[in-house]
């Protein structure tokens, strides 16, 4: 992880109006080589923000957010099918460096991550191997030993298909989202089903 650099700055050969920063950098991908992300939404948040502040990221992965307060702020990248990775995290799901910023500061050289998401796909079908319209579809991920349900569910269309994407990497587990069999029979408490 690079660290920001901090420089005065100037706009129209004067200083910035006193309260506000600047802050810039890059959003790139996860990869082994990694690539400009264009049109990634940059979000800062927290501070004294009541609402947070954004920056489209242009065809280099290159943002700029001004007119910033001092204060600690959240800065984080996204884009569909992407995962989104915490500023100064090592990867998705794991906590971020806030970011702090004085009156007046131009802060460079931030550097957002994003992960290339996965997706995973199917056809939910009724024990006879009919297609269920409508069913609803669960997702929960191994974590160590565990299965962690996660608060993502998706409707099958009408030909009992679904399709979950921007998923991180790892093991995911899919199943009824509801707690009805096929037959409309209650489950028994517990039970769940890998599809």
């Amino acid at each position: 992880l690079l660290a920001p650099s901090v420089l005065g700055q100037t706009v129209g050969g004067g200083l910035q109006p006193p309260g506000t920063a600047r802050i810039s950098g890059v959003v790139l991908t996860t990869d082994a080589t990694p690539q400009p992300v264009r049109r990634a939404i940059v979000t800062l948040s927290g501070g004294p923000l009541a609402l947070s502040l954004n920056a489209i990221t242009d065809d280099e992965g290159r943002f700029e957010v001004a007119d910033v307060p001092a204060g600690r702020f959240t800065i984080s990248a996204s884009r569909a099918s992407y995962v989104t990775i915490a500023y100064g995290a090592a990867a998705p799901g794991r906590a971020g460096v806030p970011l702090a910023v004085e009156a007046g500061q131009r802060v460079t050289g931030i550097r957002l991550l994003l992960a290339r998401g996965a997706a995973i796909a199917g056809t939910v079908r009724d024990i006879d191997g009919e297609p269920m319209p409508g069913a609803v579809v669960g997702l929960a991920k191994r974590s160590g030993a565990d299965r962690v349900t996660l608060p993502l569910t998706v409707t099958a269309d009408d030909r009992g298909d679904y399709r979950v994407f921007g998923l991180a990497g790892g093991g995911h587990f899919v199943g009824p989202g509801t707690p009805l069999l096929p037959a409309g029979r209650p489950r028994p408490a517990g039970a769940v089903d890998e599809l």
